[in-house]
């Protein structure tokens, strides 16, 4: 029987039924730490072994092991495909699902649907290819001295894996597994990356308004998530080039962007558990003070002092220099305040 067999709103009503916290109990002996997500429960991992990483959210129906190395939640079908060493369809008849008929179908795919898939094989052979323009082309040289104008060396560039487009054009539907060609205007290409792979590409135009565009089939997400492993403290910035000019400047700790406006999600929450404190340095404008504002009703999230001089980290740096950006946020992490 196909996969596609199943309705997509059938399996999530036959998740809500499956008392995961009984499931993952008959493995490893958990213990209620935090309210987080209508509770959670945590203890040593039935995989991999760590003794304080696993979590399991029962509310949610969803578990987790940073120690396994995925840091995103799982469902209890997950749990059971890996437990068992099954597929998706053995999982579901072990936890007791029943077949579906015929007429309980997957519905087709919608003109609006994207196929991750593809939108992913089609991105990232654009990006390899705008990485290449970066290093080994005349346009490419210009874009690098504007990344090193605003402080960006190139380990950072190559580390980022910023690229850069060399004229507009539009990526064929057919090949981008969305509903519209793709328009990819010149420019300088960054993209969001993360363990679970590539989530969005946007690109910094040269000229013309909005300056920034995303890429049509990418997900919104938090850029940098993977700089937070192991870091008990994050600077939390506005803009991508915000975050990789602190990440180069202050390794040792987390630096992540969010447009201004943007919520926090709740599938953000795994790579928070291990960080103490979230340092919001967002925009001296009023838009990004009142954003600033709303994160920090979130537990854990805290508002840093204005720029001294400059809207944001950037032009901090450029106006005053390397020593002097450091320093604001050497004075941002130490806040007695916080």
């Amino acid at each position: 029987m196909s996969i596609t067999k199943y309705h997509e709103r059938d399996i999530s009503n036959f998740k809500q039924t499956v008392n995961l916290l009984d499931l993952v109990s008959k493995d490893t002996t958990l213990a209620h730490v935090a309210s987080t997500g209508g509770g959670e429960w945590a203890g040593a991992c039935p995989f991999c072994g760590g003794t304080d990483r696993f979590r399991v959210q029962p509310a949610q129906g969803e578990w987790f092991c940073r120690g396994c190395g995925e840091n995103r939640w799982h469902d209890a079908i997950d749990y059971i495909e890996r437990r068992h060493g099954v597929g998706f369809l053995e999982a579901l008849r072990i936890l007791g699902a029943s077949e579906p008929s015929k007429q309980e179908s997957m519905p087709p795919k919608k003109e609006t649907d994207i196929d991750h898939e593809q939108w992913i094989d089609a991105a990232g052979r654009f990006l390899e290819n705008c990485e290449l323009n970066l290093w080994a082309t005349d346009q490419g040289e210009r874009a690098l001295a504007y990344l090193h104008k605003r402080g960006l060396n190139d380990d950072s560039i190559r580390a980022w894996r910023l690229g850069c487009n060399l004229t507009d054009r539009h990526g064929e539907k057919s090949k981008w597994g969305v509903n519209e060609d793709v328009f990819l205007p010149r420019g300088i290409v960054i993209p969001c990356f993360d363990s679970a792979g590539l989530h969005y590409l946007k690109i910094r135009k040269p000229a013309g308004m909005p300056k920034y565009q995303m890429v049509k089939g990418s997900a919104t997400w938090l850029f940098g998530l993977e700089t937070l492993r192991d870091a008990e403290a994050a600077f939390l910035f506005e803009g991508e080039f915000d975050a990789m000019l602190s990440n180069q400047l202050f390794p040792g700790v987390g630096s992540i962007a969010l447009p201004a406006g943007q919520k926090i999600k709740e599938t953000y929450a795994t790579w928070f558990h291990d960080v103490d404190r979230i340092l919001v340095c967002y925009d001296n404008d009023q838009p990004g003070q009142k954003a600033a504002d709303a994160l920090c009703q979130y537990q854990g999230f805290f508002k840093a002092k204005g720029f001294p001089q400059g809207k944001d980290f950037t032009e901090l740096f450029q106006a005053q220099g390397a020593q002097a950006a450091f320093e604001f946020l050497w004075e941002v992490l130490t806040d007695g305040n916080q």
